[in-house]
C-alpha cells in the first residue's frame, strides 16, 4: 500500500480501530522489507493513562526464524472519529467502552533503527510486537495482543518513498512542540464544571500558537479570547460542561450521580497548547497566571487547592 493511501486510509479505519478499542493487525496486511506501516497500538483512554506516547517511547520489533529485530519507529499520532458516531452510542450502555475515545497509531519503517537499512526478512507470515511503558493493562475483551501482531513479509525491498509522500508523512510526523494544560492535582468534588484559565506567551518568541481541546467532544465548549499587547499574547478562554466532568466516567458511575448522557469524562477537560518554533525555555515564555486560573463546580465557584499547570510533550 503507498504511503499516500494509508495517509487517506487513517480517517476512514478510525470508526473501526475505535469500535473494538484496539485493531490486532497493521491496516496493511502486507509489506516488503524497507516499507512504511501504520499500526493502530492503543485506545486513548482505555489502554493509556493519558500521558502523551512520542515515538521514542515505543519499543518494537519484528520477528525473523525467532528472533526479535528492531524496527524504526517514524512517528506516532492520535486520531479520533466523528463525534457521534456508534462507539459513542454503545458506550452509554457498554463499561468496556469509552465515549469519544480515540486511538494512538504508530508510523513505523521496517528498517533498522540504527543505520536506517532495510532489515533482512523471509519471506511469509510473521508479527510484529510493540511495548511501551506508557501502555496501561486493560480488559483483554477490547485490547490486542500487541506481542503478536500479525503481517505477511513480500519478497523484495520497497522502493524509496516518493519526495511528495515523505512530505505528506512528515505532516502526520507533526514536528510542532505542545503543551497539555491538566489539573496540578486530583480534583475531589464528584462533578467538575469546568475551567477558566488565562494564559500568556511571548509573540516575539512563541510565533504561532494555538490553544485546542486535547479530547473532541461535543459535550464540552471551549471560548477563547487572543489579545496582543506589547508583544504578549494574553489567552483568556474558560472550559464548561453543564453537565459537569467525572473522573474515570464509565456506566455504573454515571447511573451513580444519575447524571445525564451529556456528562463528559474528567480527561476531556484536558487542553493542548501548540506551538511551531522551538524554545528551551518555554516556562519562562508560556506562562499560566495563577491568580486568574482554577478549576470550578458545577456551581461556577472555584475548587481549593488545584490549579491548571503545563506539561511539556513533544
Amino acid at each position: 500500500m503507498s504511503m499516500l493511501n494509508q495517509l487517506k486510509t487513517i480517517a476512514s479505519v478510525v470508526l473501526l480501530v475505535t469500535l473494538v478499542g484496539c485493531v490486532s493487525a497493521p491496516l496493511q496486511r502486507y509489506a516488503k522489507t524497507g516499507d512504511v506501516l501504520t499500526v493502530p497500538f492503543a485506545s486513548i483512554k482505555k489502554d493509556t493513562n493519558g500521558e502523551y506516547i512520542a515515538a521514542e517511547d515505543l519499543t518494537v520489533t519484528i520477528d525473523e526464524a525467532g528472533a526479535a529485530l528492531p524496527v524504526k519507529v517514524l512517528a506516532t499520532k492520535r486520531v479520533f472519529g466523528q463525534s457521534g458516531h456508534a462507539m459513542d452510542l454503545a458506550a452509554q450502555t457498554d463499561s468496556n467502552l469509552a465515549a469519544y475515545d480515540g486511538q494512538w497509531l504508530a508510523v513505523l519503517q521496517l528498517v533498522d533503527p540504527q543505520t536506517d537499512q532495510p532489515l533482512v526478512l523471509t519471506p511469509g507470515a510473521t508479527t510484529l510486537a510493540i511495548s511501551s511503558a506508557k501502555l496501561a493493562v486493560a480488559n483483554g475483551a477490547n485490547r490486542a495482543d500487541l506481542s503478536a501482531l500479525p503481517i505477511e513479509i513480500l519478497a523484495g525491498t520497497a522502493t524509496a518513498l516518493p519526495a511528495a509522500l515523505a512530505a505528506q508523512l512528515g505532516y502526520v510526523d507533526d514536528a510542532n512542540y505542545a503543551l497539555e494544560i491538566r489539573p496540578s492535582s486530583a480534583l475531589t468534588p464528584a462533578r467538575v464544571g469546568g475551567l477558566n484559565l488565562v494564559l500568556r506567551y511571548s509573540t516575539v518568541d512563541v510565533d504561532t500558537a494555538l490553544l485546542s481541546p486535547l479530547i473532541p467532544d461535543p459535550n464540552v465548549q471551549l471560548i477563547a479570547d487572543y489579545s496582543v499587547d506589547n508583544d504578549v499574547t494574553l489567552v483568556k478562554a474558560m472550559v464548561m460542561n453543564a453537565s459537569g466532568f467525572v473522573a474515570g466516567l464509565d456506566v455504573s458511575s454515571r447511573q451513580a450521580l444519575q447524571a445525564p448522557a451529556s456528562v463528559s469524562d474528567l480527561s476531556n477537560i484536558a487542553l493542548s497548547f501548540q506551538y511551531s518554533s522551538e524554545q528551551s525555555d518555554w516556562q519562562n515564555l508560556i506562562i499560566i497566571d495563577s491568580d486568574s486560573s482554577y478549576y470550578f463546580d458545577l456551581n461556577g465557584e472555584p475548587i481549593a487547592g488545584v490549579v491548571p499547570v503545563l506539561q511539556r510533550v513533544k
